[in-house]
C-alpha cells in the first residue's frame, strides 16, 4: 500500500455495515495519513444511514470503470496538426502526424495514462470478482493487470497478481483491515478503534453470534485498550438500525398516503347528493301536492287518448 502510487478502492452491491466501515477506514488512511490519490468503485450508491453514522471521505466515485488510454503531448507547439494517421504491424505502432506548417518538436513529448491507471486495487467484502457484476465483466482486463489486495469472510479469488489477507481467525473485514494497517504500520487512533469494534460488533450480532475463535476477543481488547468502548460501538450501530427503520417507515407511509383528491370529499357536498342547487330555494309542501296532483291528471289524458 505504501509503494503504490493511485490505489483503488472497490466493494460489492450493498455492502453491509462491517464492509463499509473497513471501505471508509482505508479511504481515510490512504488520503489522510499517506496523501495518495485514491478512488473508490461500486455498482450502486453506498448505503446513506452508513454515510450518517461514519461520512465517506471526499474521493472520486465510479459506478463503472473508464478504459485505459496513453495520451502523447506534445508540450509548446505552436503549429498546428492537420493529420494524425497510425499503423500497426506485430510489435510496431507507428504514428505518423502531419503539420499544416513546421516541425514537430518530437523533445517536447509527454506521455501520459488516462482513464484507470491505478496500480493497486483494493477489494473489500468481496470474496468472488463474480461479486462485483458489470464492474468487473467489462474491465477485466484492469483487475488482470494491477496489484490486487483482498479482504474477504471467505474469499476464493485464485489469481497469481491477487494477495488474499488471510483472515481465517477473523470474524470480520474490520478484524483484517484493522492488522492490515498495523501491519504497514499505519497509527489506530481511538476513533478509527472504536469503528473497528462498530464493525466487529456488527459481524457477531454483540458477539452472540458468528465468533470464529479468540482472536475475536483479543482485537476487541486490544481496541478497549486504545479507547474504543462498547458503550461508543453499541450507539453507533443502533444509529444505523434506527435511521433504516425511519426511511422505510417514511417509505411505507407514503406508499398508503391517498391522493388529496381522492381522500376529501367535493366542497358543499355532504352525506345524501339530494340538498338543493346553490341559488335555488327548496320546494315548498303545497308546490309538492300541486305538482303532482298535475302529473296525475296528465297521466289520465294519456290514457284516455290512447284508449
Amino acid at each position: 500500500m505504501k509503494n503504490a502510487k493511485k490505489i483503488l478502492l472497490v466493494t460489492r452491491k450493498n455492502p453491509d455495515f462491517d464492509a463499509y466501515i473497513s471501505l471508509q477506514l482505508l479511504a481515510e488512511v490512504i488520503k489522510q495519513d499517506l496523501n495518495k490519490p485514491v478512488e473508490l468503485a461500486c455498482e450502486a450508491e453506498l448505503p446513506k444511514q452508513y454515510e450518517a453514522v461514519f461520512p465517506m471521505p471526499e474521493i472520486k466515485r465510479m459506478k463503472e470503470l473508464p478504459p485505459k488510454s496513453f495520451v502523447l503531448e506534445f508540450k509548446n507547439q505552436e503549429n498546428k496538426v492537420q493529420n494524425i494517421q497510425w499503423n500497426q504491424a506485430e510489435d510496431k505502432l507507428t504514428l505518423f502526424l502531419t503539420m499544416q506548417q513546421g516541425d514537430l518538436n518530437a523533445s517536447n513529448l509527454n506521455v501520459q495514462i488516462a482513464g484507470t491507471n491505478h496500480d493497486l486495487i483494493m477489494l473489500i467484502g468481496v470474496n468472488s470478482f463474480d461479486e462485483l457484476g458489470e464492474l468487473y465483466s467489462k474491465s477485466r482486463s484492469i483487475f488482470d493487470e494491477a496489484r490486487v489486495v483482498a479482504f474477504g469472510t471467505n474469499p476464493q479469488i485464485r489469481q497469481q497478481n491477487v494477495k488474499v489477507v488471510q483472515g481465517d481467525k477473523a470474524t470480520s473485514l474490520s478484524e483484517q483491515v484493522f492488522a492490515y494497517l498495523e501491519s504497514n504500520g499505519i497509527k489506530i487512533s481511538e476513533d478509527r478503534a472504536n469503528r473497528v469494534l462498530t464493525g466487529i460488533f456488527h459481524a457477531t450480532k454483540n458477539f452472540k453470534q458468528n465468533v470464529t475463535s479468540a482472536q475475536t476477543y483479543e482485537t476487541a481488547a486490544r481496541l478497549t485498550k486504545i479507547g474504543a468502548t462498547n458503550e461508543t460501538a453499541s450507539t453507533a450501530l443502533a444509529r444505523t438500525a434506527s435511521d433504516a427503520a425511519d426511511k422505510a417507515k417514511s417509505q411505507a407511509q407514503s406508499a398508503q398516503k391517498p391522493s388529496d383528491q381522492q381522500s376529501r370529499p367535493a366542497q358543499g357536498q355532504t352525506g345524501s347528493q339530494q340538498g338543493s342547487q346553490p341559488g335555488m330555494k327548496p320546494a315548498t309542501q303545497n308546490q309538492t301536492a300541486t305538482q303532482s296532483s298535475q302529473n296525475q291528471k296528465a297521466d289520465e289524458r294519456s290514457n284516455k287518448a290512447a284508449n
